[in-house]
């Protein structure tokens, strides 16, 4: 059993380091099947840690092709994770890695939501208040203090609507 444990280990980090170099070479859509297979797998073997890697990683690749609403959602889901303590913290070194991830988790929410804030005022422009409505009120809890008072005012005034 520790053998095929070994195995999966290496092929699972021959997808992802794969998946890097494809990202790296700007072929994002093979790149994207990689890491979707490292999470199937991930999942398969129940290991929290590749699922996150393979999830992030899937989100930054949807960020770069412009798909902010599919990125958006897979980072929350990743921070989400987090926040249910998912993974096994042993040691003061990887309650600091996973900090760190939240961090950077919350990063990457804030400048998708600011795409998406983007995207919600075209809708808005264009008579689409629905949309624009669900944009705003998905993306308001990431926005700082400044434009989310903004958009939680903007958010009232389309609920008049």
């Amino acid at each position: 059993m520790q053998e095929i444990s070994k195995i999966i280990s290496h092929k699972l980090k021959d997808l992802f380091n794969t998946g890097f170099v494809l990202v790296e070479e700007g072929d994002y859509d093979i790149a994207l099947e990689m890491f979707k297979t490292a999470r199937d797998v991930s999942k398969l073997i129940d290991y929290q840690k590749g699922i996150f890697m393979a999830d992030s990683s899937i989100a930054n690749i949807y960020a770069l092709k412009e798909k902010f609403d599919e990125s958006f959602n897979l980072y929350k889901t990743c921070l989400n994770n987090i926040n249910k303590e998912m993974f096994v913290v042993e040691d003061k070194k990887n309650t600091d890695e996973y900090k760190f991830k939240k961090e950077q988790l919350m990063k990457n929410l804030h400048v998708i939501s600011l795409k998406l804030l983007e995207v919600g005022i075209e809708h808005e422009k264009s008579g689409e208040f629905t949309e624009a409505l669900n944009i705003y009120k998905k993306i308001v809890p990431y926005l700082n203090e400044k434009r989310r008072i903004l958009v939680e005012k903007e958010i009232m005034l389309l609920e008049r609507k």
